[in-house]
């Protein structure tokens, strides 16, 4: 029960982007408690998971085509032009930033991380400079395994919607940084500014700070 109720949310996530990004999400046909049912979308997925350990599709993890990285580029930012909505969960930038405290301090001691590593985290949460003022829509788990890609290597569709919410707007950018590499986030970057995406000076490095912290937003 408590799983379908989380549903609803995604459910209404999916009607409001769907229309609003230049590629296809799960169009729910049929959404009830013992079944979740839609249309499969077109495309490979990027990256899949075989007992030998994950294996990738048409993209390359270390230098990810310009194909790629453009359509990924106006994707995000379209999803990040989608205004709010009330049905759809927000947060403001200072309680992310609280959050993020609270979930490193809650994780210190089955973590233990290094000092060295709690105090890289302690300075990314003090350090105004690197934090946007805004917020946006972010899918929340943009991992290749959720990205369906075209042969040519455009991103077509994007799976499970799960954690989307209007948040930090560098959260998909820290996956994509995770995933990819710093380089090839820094020529992401010019490419969503020129698709209309709304960058700041600290983005990049803030999104690398958010990456350093995943562990524990994993473990939380």
């Amino acid at each position: 029960a408590d799983v379908y109720a989380s549903t609803r949310v995604e459910a209404r996530v999916l009607a409001w982007v769907g229309p609003r990004l230049p590629l296809a999400v799960p169009t729910w046909q049929i959404h009830a408690p013992n079944i979740i049912a839609y249309p499969r979308i077109v495309g490979t997925p990027a990256v899949t998971v075989t007992a030998s350990g994950p294996q990738w599709h048409i993209v390359d993890p270390a230098a990810p085509s310009p194909v790629f990285l453009d359509s990924f580029a106006c994707m995000l930012a379209a999803l990040q032009a989608i205004p709010p909505a009330a049905e759809i969960p927000t947060t403001t930038i200072p309680e992310v930033r609280r959050e993020l405290a609270d979930v490193m301090l809650a994780t210190r001691e089955a973590l233990r991380p290094s000092a060295a590593l709690w105090s890289r985290w302690q300075r990314w949460l003090a350090d105004d400079a690197l934090w946007p003022e805004h917020v946006a829509l972010v899918h929340g788990d943009l991992h290749p395994g959720h990205m369906l890609l075209a042969a040519d290597g455009r991103l077509v569709g994007v799976l499970d919607w799960t954690e989307a919410c209007f948040a930090d707007p560098s959260i998909d950018l820290a996956m994509f940084f995770g995933c990819f590499g710093r380089a090839a986030l820094a020529e992401l970057l010019p490419r969503f500014a020129a698709a209309g995406g709304r960058t700041w000076p600290g983005l990049l490095a803030h999104a690398a700070e958010r990456w350093a912290a995943f562990p524990a937003l994993s473990a939380a």
